[in-house]
């Protein structure tokens, strides 16, 4: 029987993309069961933070002018519900499922008193229009507003001491990351409906499932131990401006009797007329701190009303400060009255002296305790920010964005302190510790671009597009699509002329199979008197090994080349300066060869044997070649085209900081891995929310023709060498990602798209180290290194589990540096290294061709349990299509 096959098959074929008829995956590969349990975990923590602060507003209820600060409440948990319900529009278009089972969950359960997971979508979401995509970078940022509002709002409470300091610094950090990341999404908003954008959003649920949990922890706490402190603080208030009224009352009273004593005299002489007004004014003032403080009492216990900045400052100095300064004063008034009253009655001579002298010994007194007790406040106010250095006052993410964390006491005195103070305000540039961030923002001085004629090199010769394809029924079904685009666009493509993509078929469409010795060969290369082993690489043709070491001590690199096959050194060479080799890059032809460093990489011209250093202004993030005579170097923020020492031409990527560059060669395609270091709007993140992106860009019209948004600490990406699929690894090499760069003809005109690949996890988990590097001689196999030594082996095609490669080495010799020789037969050659180890160890086994059946697929022959259950079925369309189209032609 016929078979029809997919006309999306005969578009991708008709490019040549090897992954056109074997790599039918979505753009972001996430588990179906993966999204709807990921969004469970989020709606059960978005719900316990919602009943948190519903727990803290009804302990909130116990203070006093507490309206703004419920409102805020309020408000926050109207927008958790909001933004819940935003996540949950776009899980169902990831997943369109879910809206039927949230339906049901939410009209069987009218109250959620059990333990399970639930949605906890309103059954008013089910009875309107669902929320448009674009509707989540502003509940993003309203979130975020309204976070930062109920900071605001506790923080106008005095009485909070360190029992809010961490939920203060929780909010700060919340609504700077939220704000950071609605601001990125703006920069998708016309994608926002594509699956590579949705699963990139369906992720924020994950990283906001752990904030949410840790504020509810921070506010459940504040609400048991935190309240009941300001609540205490508060009484102690009252306390104290029940004191004061009771002293102002008393003092009235003793004031009004003096009065009455002043007033008895018959002749008023002019002393007595001046102790009067001085009594007089006396009482006015007691009369006047005995009427503040009740005014002070009833402000504070009402409910309602403003506190802190919602008050003019008068307000504020006249309730919080009146009472004493009124008492003070009455204080004053009344005992320089009594002094000239003593001097004015006609008492013995001795009775004015020693009424000055025991008012002043009074005042003495009472003045060095009032200093002291200034001193201790601001002493204590100054150890409380001394105690708190920056790297304690963090979040749960370890944000740096809380301003009190840059106010510090200098060791240089006052001036340093009031420096630093000016500086947390943002009224002086901040000058604190230096510190090492090869991220860190700063501007560099960018070079001229070199105006001299550039000089045209040979491309290597390329082999024709019929002689690489194998399958006469693929290149049929290719040249019949082609020819049916033509007719289609011609005129268009007259009119408007448009780059051509140009895509190389696979080295091989044949599989293989890894026979892999448990011991290396035997043959060794022993480089102790170079010192540790740093990197290994083969060149690309497998002529070469070249060995970089060093000796960490004295600070020096050795870099030696051996031939391949007879393991003779063929040249060595010594790296000036005190400098510590990182990588290995070879040239695409194998006479070239970049030593990187930090701060400058190496060119050594085998054929030449010369060896140029090229010095450069900052940490360097990597380089790639270019052509034979060009290299790419990423600097910072920029990319420079560099020939020899001379710069050809620079790309930047502003707010962002390079961290991997690769050229996909067929299109002079640029490939960077970036993170995103502000936001368009200027926003600096957490560093463990900030986003990182794989861009590809264009570097002959010098634009960026495609960004995709990742989450994950990706670091380092490896183009495959005349296909369109990258390995892209972490940092740590816990994880790696594959993608594909699917180019496809839509019109006359090129798209350009990056999809991720599904990689299934072996049978038994375990923790991945590196390296982590594509191998066989047609790049049919991801390797990465596990803890324990071990090697776990991938087929790139499928991304299913090939096996597990456990070599017999000592500890100490666990793998650390690997490359691959690539071979025109089926042997299988590498080379490694170990940690700090100073021996090459090479391997040689066997790849061998896997006889193909029309009914099965080798890899869910070989490793049938190693795939999760969700991609049989795309597993089972994989064999099918392919055994289709073997039958077809």
């Amino acid at each position: 029987m016929d078979v029809e096959i997919p006309s999306s098959n005969f578009r991708n074929a008709t490019l040549g993309s090897p992954g056109s008829i074997s790599h039918p995956y979505p753009h972001s590969y996430i588990p179906d069961e993966e999204i709807q349990a990921s969004f469970l975990r989020f709606s059960t923590k978005a719900k316990e933070l919602d009943k948190q602060l519903g727990a803290f507003l009804n302990k909130c209820l116990l203070l006093g002018r507490v309206a703004g600060l419920l409102l805020a409440v309020k408000k926050t948990r109207e927008k958790i519900r909001k933004t819940r319900e935003v996540f949950f529009r776009n899980a169902t278009a990831l997943l369109p499922t879910l809206y039927d089972a949230a339906r049901k969950d939410c009209n069987s359960a009218l109250t959620y008193d059990d333990d399970s997971e639930h949605f906890y979508i309103s059954s008013k979401y089910f009875q309107n229009p669902p929320p448009d995509f674009i509707a989540l970078p502003i509940a993003l940022e309203q979130l975020a507003q309204n976070f930062g509002q109920l900071h605001a709002r506790i923080a106008e409470f005095r009485e909070f001491t360190d029992e809010g300091f961490m939920l203060k610094s929780l909010l700060l950090t919340l609504e700077n990351d939220l704000m950071y990341r609605a601001s990125c999404v703006r920069v998708y908003s016309d994608r926002l409906n594509t699956p590579p954008i949705q699963r990139y959003v369906h992720q924020f649920t994950d990283e906001l499932q752990n904030e949410f949990e840790a504020l509810a922890a921070v506010l459940a706490e504040f609400a048991d131990v935190g309240v009941s402190a300001i609540s205490h603080e508060q009484e102690r208030s009252s306390a104290t401006l029940s004191n004061i009224l009771g002293v102002a009352t008393f003092f009235s009273g003793v004031t009004g009797g003096t009065l009455s004593m002043s007033l008895g005299f018959a002749e008023q002489s002019p002393s007595i007329r001046v102790s009067t007004m001085l009594w007089f004014g006396s009482l006015a003032f007691s009369v006047g701190a005995a009427l503040n403080s009740l005014l002070a009492m009833a402000w504070n216990q009402t409910k309602a009303g403003s506190r802190g900045t919602q008050l003019p400052f008068w307000v504020t100095m006249w309730i919080d400060g009146s009472q004493l300064l009124f008492l003070g004063i009455a204080i004053v008034a009344f005992s320089a009255g009594l002094v000239v009253f003593a001097f004015s009655v006609g008492q013995p001579t001795y009775t004015p002296y020693v009424t000055v002298a025991a008012t002043a010994i009074t005042f003495a007194g009472l003045t060095a305790i009032s200093i002291w007790m200034i001193y201790e406040q601001v002493s204590a106010s100054s150890s409380a920010f001394v105690q708190r250095p920056a790297h304690v006052i963090k979040s749960s993410r370890e944000s740096d964005h809380t301003d009190v964390s840059k106010f510090h006491f200098s060791p240089d005195g006052i001036k340093g302190t009031f420096s630093n103070a000016l500086s947390s305000l943002g009224v002086l540039p901040y000058r604190g510790d230096d510190q090492s961030d090869v991220e860190s923002l700063e501007e560099k001085p960018i070079p001229m671009k070199d105006d001299t004629p550039k000089e045209k090199y040979p491309e290597k010769p390329r082999t024709s597009f019929r002689d690489r394809v194998r399958d006469i029924g693929v290149f049929k079904s290719a040249e019949t699509a082609f020819i049916q685009s033509g007719q289609r666009n011609r005129r268009w493509r007259s009119n408007n002329p448009q780059k051509s993509l140009s895509v190389t078929v696979s080295r091989s469409t044949q599989t293989t199979q890894l026979n892999l010795p448990l011991k290396p060969s035997g043959e060794t290369l022993d480089y102790t008197r170079y010192g540790t082993i740093k990197d290994v690489a083969y060149s690309e043709d497998g002529n070469w090994l070249a060995v970089t070491c060093v000796r960490e001590s004295a600070r020096q690199s050795w870099t030696t080349v051996v031939d391949a096959q007879t393991l003779q050194a063929s040249a060595d060479v010594w790296h000036e300066g005190r400098v510590i080799s990182e990588r290995l890059i070879w040239s695409p032809f194998g006479n070239k060869l970049i030593v990187k460093f930090n701060h400058r990489y190496d060119i050594w011209d085998l054929d030449a044997k010369r060896l140029q250093p090229v010095e450069c202004y900052h940490d360097i993030q990597d380089v790639a070649w270019c052509d034979e005579n060009t290299v790419l170097v990423a600097e910072h923020s920029c990319v420079f085209r560099m020939n020899s020492t001379k710069l050809v031409t620079f790309y930047r990527f502003d707010r962002m900081h390079l961290r991997s560059i690769a050229l996909e060669r067929n299109n002079k395609y640029l490939i960077a891995i970036a993170r995103v270091a502000k936001s368009p709007d200027e926003i600096e993140p957490a560093s463990s929310w900030s986003e990182k992106r794989i861009i590809i860009y264009d570097m002959e019209k010098e634009t960026e023709i495609y960004r995709i948004p990742v989450l994950e600490d990706i670091f380092r990406v490896r183009p495959i060498a005349g296909e369109l699929d990258m390995l892209v690894t972490h940092k740590d090499h816990k994880e790696f990602q594959l993608w594909t760069l699917d180019a496809g003809l839509k019109g006359a005109s090129i798209t350009t798209l990056l999809k991720k690949r599904p990689i299934a996890q072996p049978a038994t988990p375990t923790d991945y180290v590196g390296p982590t590097r594509i191998i066989g001689n047609n790049d049919q196999f991801i390797l990465s290194g596990t803890s324990s030594g071990a090697l776990d082996i991938w087929r790139r095609d499928s991304g299913a589990h090939y096996q597990r490669f456990e070599p017999e080495l000592d500890e100490q010799e666990r793998i650390s540096c690997l490359s691959w020789r690539r071979a025109t037969d089926n042997t299988a050659t590498f080379a490694t290294a170990g940690v700090d180890g100073s021996r090459v160890y090479i391997w040689r086994g066997e790849e061998s061709i896997v006889a193909m059946t029309p009914t099965a697929s080798p890899e869910l022959v070989e490793t049938p349990d190693s795939m999760p259950r969700s991609m049989w079925p795309k597993a089972g369309a994989l064999a099918a299509a392919s055994s289709t189209s073997s039958a077809r032609f």
